[in-house]
């Protein structure tokens, strides 16, 4: 898997193609318009400009277009990677805004020192500073910082494998670019989205914001969007390494001539050596494209493009991609055996990794992101506040002297006292609330077990007239037909049954006693596994009185027995299930055997009588035992062989109230 890294991308406006050449006195926000233009065809030139603008703002002493100049100068020098450059012009365009007061641009000078932080891979700043300049913003709606600021935290989120966070900026960055109305800031946050779906593999979403990037690049002429675009996109493609490394050519072939020196050649070119390395390793099996290199040559392609990325990296001390670099050329080298160079080379990316990913910058980032710089500021005035009320109240009870001083006493004692009789209060209705829950997640339980298996032989019947329309004849169809009806009808009947019996349980989890008869829940299971038709059902009854007992609970253990009985039993021949009932020293006593394989290695566990007396596996039989047990019932395993078993509930006939 290769390492990847989206770059903030920088702030921009409207592109009109204007020359200072074309007209005799440009203004400033000519100049502007061009260097917007110039910055994504010729980055240099762009440079150039803007100095020109710079001396052309100094000469009519307009100080607000100096520092947006200076701070588009640093822009644009971090884009070739010239970091301390970059550093020096944000610096000059601080200083001026500082003296102006100026809060949008000391909004995009710290969203800048952020930039920069995070080019030089100091990304617990980088996100201080991110986050900083977007509240900053926030003040006057600065809606480019906050964008800006917004990417910055999803690509640092990306490296820190944090997809929640990664993704929320990335989309609140979409957002901003949207509110803009400016389709190149739409279509660089859409990159950057796409970017954070395809590092946590989303590729599907991936590729539909990869293509509305690119087509929007391609089809205005911007070359550097295409090539920033497809260096990320062509990652999606490892397993079509002609495509990927086609893209990757095509991108690197614009970088090479309008940015050689930007941070998006140092991670292509990376990634380029990393196509060789796939190859090498794939060899002889790689496209035809690519049969005329030997596999000694691959690697050499390898090692070559990851030297120059290196070297690229460290130029620009971009300490980030000379730790990728460093971990793959330790693999080259080791192919080569150059055993001696790999380790030294593997040691330098231990310990540059761990310094840039450690456990203690991971947590530094994630209480970045959890302070509310609001919140502190309100509780900073809450508690200016409370100190001058303090002072006020200190200077009364010096007036008042000792009878106010005693009413004060008296005050703060019975407010102990309400305080104390308000948490006793608390604690009783925590500790009742945590017994609710308690028996809402029993409830919830036993309504997914329960709902769970004829939904889904519904859905199954649903896939198979779907997929396999050509396995039924017109007879099937129609018996097929039916079947799923029935089977929906009585999943209703199920559901309205369990539902209405869990709203009656949510005050209290405990059964009601009342009377009823054997019929009624044999006629209950009978109806609930109507649709398997394979397997014999057989229910002998000898119980012709009532008995008392709550016939919810008895349904849920009956119906849960059954399933078991009937996943058993699915796959044997002659398939039977046989349900009976009798009475035995004054007990009731329902017995449920199949002629399954019995019970294997499902951990259970029983005593000297062979009762249940604990469940390590399955829901279903947990909840029988808890719903038997509050019966003031038994449950044993009378038989366990692999020609069935033999389950036995025993009940009693009048149960104590």
């Amino acid at each position: 898997m290769r390492f990847r890294f989206a770059f903030p991308v920088i702030i921009v406006c409207c592109l009109t193609n204007v020359s200072l050449a074309q007209t005799n006195e440009p203004s400033l926000e000519q100049a502007w318009e061009q260097i917007q233009y110039l910055k994504y065809h010729l980055p240099d030139s762009s440079i150039a400009v803007t100095k020109q603008a710079i001396t052309m703002a100094e000469g009519l002493n307009e100080d607000l277009w100096k520092t947006k100049l200076y701070a588009e100068l640093s822009l644009s020098f971090l884009e070739i990677s010239k970091i301390d450059s970059s550093q020096y012009y944000n610096e000059l365009s601080k200083t001026i805004n500082k003296a102006q007061n100026h809060n949008p641009g000391l909004a995009m000078n710290t969203f800048m020192d952020g930039f920069i932080s995070s080019s030089k891979s100091q990304f617990v700043e980088a996100a201080e500073y991110y986050l900083q300049a977007s509240e900053q913003a926030k003040q006057d709606t600065n809606a480019y910082v906050i964008m800006n600021a917004y990417r910055g935290l999803s690509n640092i989120y990306i490296n820190q494998r944090n997809e929640e966070l990664a993704i929320k900026y990335g989309k609140w960055s979409l957002n901003e670019a949207t509110k803009l109305n400016n389709p190149i800031e739409e279509a660089y946050s859409k990159k950057v989205l796409a970017e954070v779906y395809r590092v946590f593999e989303n590729l599907e979403d991936a590729e539909i914001l990869f293509t509305e990037a690119f087509n929007f690049f391609d089809l205005n002429n911007n070359p550097l969007g295409k090539a920033k675009t497809l260096a990320n996109w062509s990652i999606m493609y490892e397993d079509d390494l002609d495509k990927c490394l086609s893209m990757e050519f095509e991108a690197q072939k614009i970088l090479d001539d309008i940015a050689p020196t930007s941070g998006y050649s140092i991670s292509n070119i990376y990634n380029i050596g990393w196509g060789f390395y796939d190859l090498y390793n794939l060899y002889p099996d790689i496209p035809e494209n690519f049969k005329h290199y030997s596999k000694d040559a691959l690697l050499n392609e390898a090692k070559f493009n990851f030297e120059k990325s290196l070297s690229a990296a460290k130029k620009s001390n971009n300490k980030q991609w000379e730790m990728f670099n460093m971990g793959i050329l330790a693999d080259v080298l080791y192919h080569q055996n150059s055993f001696k160079k790999a380790y030294e080379l593997n040691n330098a990316y231990s310990r540059l990794r761990d310094s840039l990913f450690s456990q203690s910058n991971k947590n530094k980032i994630a209480d970045l992101e959890n302070r509310q710089k609001m919140l502190e500021k309100d509780r900073e005035i809450e508690l200016r506040e409370l100190k001058i009320s303090q002072k006020e109240k200190e200077k009364w009870f010096f007036i008042a002297g000792l009878g106010l001083l005693f009413a004060v006493g008296l005050l703060l004692w019975n407010q102990n006292r309400i305080r104390k009789k308000n948490n006793d209060d608390l604690r009783k209705l925590n500790k009742a609330l945590t017994e609710s829950n308690k028996f809402k997640a029993k409830l919830f339980s036993i309504l997914n077990h329960d709902l769970r298996s004829p939904l889904s032989n519904l859905i199954n019947l649903i896939n198979l007239k779907n997929n396999n329309p050509e396995l039924l004849d017109n007879d099937n169809k129609l018996r097929f037909e039916n079947k799923t009806l029935s089977s929906a009808q009585n999943l209703l009947v199920s559901m309205e049954d369990l539902l209405l019996w869990c709203k009656n349980q949510m005050e209290q989890f405990e059964p009601k006693f009342d009377t009823c008869e054997v019929s009624q829940i044999f006629q209950e299971i009978k109806r609930y596994f109507s649709n398997y038709d394979h397997i014999k059902f057989e229910f002998v009854n000898s119980v012709e009185s009532t008995f008392q007992t709550d016939i919810n609970y008895l349904n849920t253990v009956c119906r849960n027995l059954t399933l078991n009985a009937v996943n058993a039993v699915i796959n044997q021949p002659n398939a039977t299930i046989k349900w009976t009932c009798n009475i035995d020293n004054n007990k009731l006593l329902f017995s449920i055997s199949d002629n399954g394989p019995g019970f294997k290695n499902v951990g259970l566990q029983f005593n000297n009588k062979q009762n249940i007396k604990s469940v390590t596996q399955g829901l279903g039989i947990q909840i029988i035992e808890e719903l038997t047990q509050a019966l003031q019932g038994s449950i044993e395993l009378a038989k366990n062989t692999e020609s069935g078993c033999t389950i036995n509930i025993w009940l009693p006939l009048k149960p104590k109230h």
